[in-house]
């Protein structure tokens, strides 16, 4: 159970921490207005947005799990946004950037950002729920360990993006950073099997 809960947050979390979107966004756009440092601050704000979501997604989830068929559910909807996931991810040929400048500061920015946007909520749903849940029926530990294995590693797949666009701008239309992408929409369609798997389980 550790180690697949480790690699399960390793991965998940190169996904979320590559993934095009309204953090990314932020994460990339203000690299570009000042430096990489100023795209490490967005990166951090899940770090205080995503404690209240989780333990809130987790709840409903939980309070519901005794039942087969909800989780049986669960794991098919989340099945069903991780293939989504995937076929967005599959198709990004182009990153666009706002540049238009801000006052605010990137943390605060970032924190309204991930607040703002629905996808928090709909993946600590169906995807991070299930996980953290069957993790603490092993261990109370356990869930930690998904958790720690994902943040540091969509901070540091971040970052490290933040990093290489802060140097050349060009690696957002590199072959090399569309390749990634694919790679991860790949992995998304194999976690989506096991999903489907577990929610047949259940029926």
């Amino acid at each position: 159970m550790f180690e697949s809960l480790l690699i399960a947050g390793v991965l998940l979390g190169a996904v979320e921490g590559f993934k095009p979107g309204p953090l990314q966004t932020l994460v990339i756009t203000e690299t570009l207005k000042r430096d990489w440092k100023a795209g490490l601050k967005v990166t951090l704000a899940p770090l205080v947005t995503d404690g209240p979501i989780i333990l809130l997604c987790v709840l409903v989830v939980s309070s519901l799990s005794n039942f087969g068929q909800f989780f049986a559910f669960i794991s098919f909807a989340g099945a069903i946004f991780l293939l989504y996931m995937a076929y967005e991810t599959f198709i990004i040929d182009e990153v666009q950037i706002d540049e238009v400048n801000s006052g605010n500061s990137p943390f605060y920015k970032g924190i309204i950002t991930n607040l703002l946007n629905p996808n928090p909520y709909v993946y600590w749903t169906l995807i991070g729920s299930p996980f953290l849940i069957k993790a603490f029926e092993e261990d109370a530990f356990m869930p930690f360990v998904f958790l720690f294995s994902f943040f540091l590693t969509f901070i540091l797949c971040k970052t490290f993006t933040a990093i290489l666009v802060g140097r050349s701008r060009t690696f957002l239309s590199s072959r090399s950073y569309f390749l990634i992408l694919k790679i991860l929409a790949l992995i998304l369609v194999v976690f989506a099997l096991i999903f489907i798997q577990t929610g047949l389980s259940y029926l």
